[in-house]
């Protein structure tokens, strides 16, 4: 009697979503379902040493501790004592136990196809349990689907984002850093020779009135103290710098007009 139809699809698309790290328990079920058509014996035994590779597993996750050389009978019935095991499933496990004992040492008993689909059915429902319950992890997440070519020639064609460039890189934002230009430093005003000589020379003509002023004033009045010849002096020379002052703003205000 050939193993019914829904269940070996079941069991093929369960074995199809486990995880590339879970391999020897993948090459275990795929084995099993051939030789469910092959030969029952073998796959009954086949089944029963699928189960001890996830009652193995569940131990170890429960218990934090190698299974070990245990037989698959104790550990069993220490998961069950523990609650670590539905009653359920525990009735399942030990039907394909007893089925694969019956497979291996064939004690005068004829195995049936029938034998092997029950065997078959009980262990998707054991691994169910466990790929839900115990091992999450032991199936494949869905990759997300890939956009269609219309997609991504209309996102290579867009020009790229900077956030979304230091996003997809963000070694290239912090060891390429983009430097501001630096403002260029204007350069110091510079005196021109034309004003040094104009500056000057209202120097020397400054000098010249405070000389010419004390020496008039001592001829003309040669009574006249040294105080007040000084201040004739300083007079003329601060007369001259009015002057150099109001010549050098008209020039100022002329240049602005």
């Amino acid at each position: 009697m050939p193993m019914a139809d829904g269940s070996l699809e079941s069991l093929l698309r369960l074995h199809g979503k486990l995880a590339d790290d879970f391999q020897e328990l993948r090459e275990g079920i795929l084995k099993a379902i051939r030789l469910s058509e092959q030969d029952s014996e073998m796959a009954l035994t086949r089944v029963r040493k699928v189960l001890e590779l996830v009652v193995c597993d569940v131990f170890q996750t429960r218990y934090r501790e190698a299974a070990g050389t245990r037989p698959l009978e104790n550990l069993l019935q220490r998961l069950i004592k523990d609650g670590h095991l539905p009653m359920l499933l525990a009735a399942n496990a030990n039907h394909i136990r007893e089925l694969g004992n019956i497979g291996t040492h064939r004690h005068g008993e004829r195995v049936t196809a029938r034998d092997v689909q029950r065997s078959l059915d009980d262990l998707l429902t054991i691994l169910e349990w466990y790929t839900e319950r115990v091992r999450p992890d032991a199936v494949r997440k869905r990759e997300s689907p890939l956009p269609d070519a219309g997609q991504q020639r209309d996102h290579a064609a867009s020009p790229a984002d900077p956030l979304e460039t230091v996003a997809a890189n963000p070694a290239a934002s912090t060891s390429a850093p983009v430097r501001a230009p630096s403002p260029k430093a204007s350069p110091a005003p510079s005196r021109s020779p034309q004003k040094d000589l104009h500056f000057y020379a209202w120097y020397f003509l400054g000098v010249f009135a405070f000389v010419a002023a004390i020496v008039v004033l001592g001829r003309t009045f040669p009574t006249v103290g040294t105080v007040v010849k000084v201040g004739v002096g300083v007079a003329a020379v601060l007369l001259v710098v009015c002057m150099y002052v109001a010549v050098a703003l008209g020039g100022t205000a002329g240049r602005k007009r």
